[in-house]
């Protein structure tokens, strides 16, 4: 089992900030949890931390996930990401009051994994190899019943919000 859960939310707020122990800048994100029935919302926070060595994750995530495309991480200290959909990646810790907390670890986009497409070249290279597989496969079982078609994701994401399937999130 993960150690890792996923949990729907919206940004409520953002702005530019340092820690408290090592003064470390960071973007922090505000976030409320979309209730699931039964369940009232909470809030929950995320650093984007701006460190050499965080750098380009955080702006990937400020960009593909967010949204953003500003040109100056000034502009991050007004709430302009709220309203955001996102799913945060949570983990349990305990605080330094020796509090078990919800620890947000990563956001992720709404929209799914984010699949990168094959340059056009490796299209070609890979249907060339792939369909003779799938024209023989299919010549030696001529009366396989043909697979029923999977819903759209719009179908999934709207089952999704409407609560009719659970996706984890």
């Amino acid at each position: 089992m993960s150690k890792y859960h996923y949990v729907r939310c919206i940004v409520t707020g953002n702005a530019l900030s340092k820690s408290s122990n090592k003064g470390t800048a960071s973007v922090k994100i505000a976030l409320e949890t979309v209730a699931k029935e039964g369940e009232p919302s909470r809030p929950l926070w995320a650093d984007l931390w701006l460190t050499e060595k965080t750098m380009e994750r955080t702006i990937e995530t400020l960009e593909k996930t967010l949204g953003w495309q500003g040109k100056s991480f000034a502009e991050l200290n007004e709430p302009i990401l709220a309203g955001v959909e996102v799913v945060a990646v949570c983990e349990w810790e305990v605080d330094d009051q020796g509090r078990d907390r919800e620890k947000v670890a990563f956001l992720n986009s709404t929209a799914g994994g984010g699949v990168k497409r094959a340059e056009a070249d490796d299209v070609r290279s890979i249907a060339s190899q792939a369909d003779g597989f799938l024209a023989l496969a299919r010549a030696n079982n001529p009366n396989k019943p043909k697979p029923q078609a999977r819903p759209s994701r719009d179908r999934q994401r709207d089952d999704e919000m409407s609560g009719e399937k659970d996706y984890h999130y």
